[in-house]
């Protein structure tokens, strides 16, 4: 738990995505400019705070390229640096960035161990790797680097940068004396469409909610996004949604039927079989949390200062 007088709350600025807040492929673009003087702004007249949190989706993995999030996150520091200044970052993985998050843990606790000359967890033990853990980049143990740190501005001092997952509770104190508790977290396990795999086995802990889920989280949320043709399918999929009415109905009833076709010709299937395709298909698409999810892909700002 942090004991602080202040802090800033981000979420879900997905750096990378070309529909994100801050985009910067084109610096001089007019829109990145005005997104990022606002954001600039409020972050002066807010002035130095204990700690900047980026609460969950801060990376744009699910469908961004990674050379896209590497100059975002460029971009984005290069900001922070000029405002604050900020005691600590703390870093709270989402569902979109949730593979950062397994990567650094697993480096931590496989690789990091291996080169200490400590044997690496067992099949009873490598669940509990990925819950209520923190990292910093100032923590002389820590066995791996935190490769954000890199990306801050060489010729600027780099604030201790703390990743934790999944939640980080704040005790803020007042002026007064008197305080109060927050508690950080991006809140994917809250709905059902990110614990798919409960409805086969119910987790007995929080670890086991990860461990369980994880699967389905690394599938949806970073795999399908960096597979080639296939990934290029799913983002036509998420653009024509997004642009909702006919074109979000025209899209998904083009995936469809081009999985209903797929289905029917690979598995050689008749009537019936075929029928019962074509209920389940729909029933699939009424079911779909899809818009939910594209619905996160959008920018959202919240702060929370002891001193505003």
């Amino acid at each position: 738990m942090s004991k602080i007088e202040s802090a800033i709350a981000l979420s879900d600025t997905h750096l990378g995505r070309d529909i994100g807040y801050l985009y910067s492929k084109d610096p001089d673009d007019h829109k990145f400019q005005k997104n990022r003087a606002s954001l600039l702004d409020l972050l002066n007249r807010l002035g130095s705070q204990d700690e900047l949190i980026l609460n969950g989706d801060f990376l744009e993995l699910s469908l961004a390229g990674l050379d896209e999030i590497y100059r975002d996150v460029k971009a984005f520091f290069s900001l922070l640096s000029d405002t604050g200044p900020y005691k600590r970052i703390v870093y709270i993985p989402g569902n979109h960035d949730h593979h950062f998050w397994r990567a650094l843990a697993e480096q931590v606790h496989v690789n990091g161990k291996i080169g200490q000359g400590i044997d690496p967890p067992g099949h009873d033990k490598f669940p509990y790797c990925f819950v209520d853990e923190r990292f910093s980049n100032q923590d002389p143990k820590l066995p791996c680097q935190i490769i954000l740190a890199d990306l801050w501005p060489k010729d600027k001092p780099v604030p201790e940068i703390v990743v934790k997952y999944p939640h980080h509770l704040a005790k803020v104190t007042s002026d007064n004396g008197s305080y109060q508790y927050y508690l950080f977290t991006h809140g994917h396990f809250l709905e059902d469409m990110f614990k798919p795999v409960n409805f086969i086995i119910d987790p007995a802990h929080l670890e086991e909610l990860e461990a369980f889920n994880n699967l389905w989280l690394e599938a949806i949320d970073y795999h399908l996004g960096h597979s080639g043709r296939l990934s290029d399918r799913v983002r036509e999929l998420v653009g024509g949604y997004k642009k909702g009415g006919k074109e979000a109905k025209r899209e998904v009833k083009k995936l469809m039927e081009l999985i209903y076709s797929n289905f029917k010709k690979k598995l050689k299937l008749r009537w019936p079989i075929t029928c019962l395709l074509k209920w389940g298909l729909c029933w699939i698409v009424k079911k779909s949390p899809l818009k939910k999810r594209v619905d996160y892909l959008e920018f959202r700002l919240m702060k929370s200062s002891n001193r505003a």
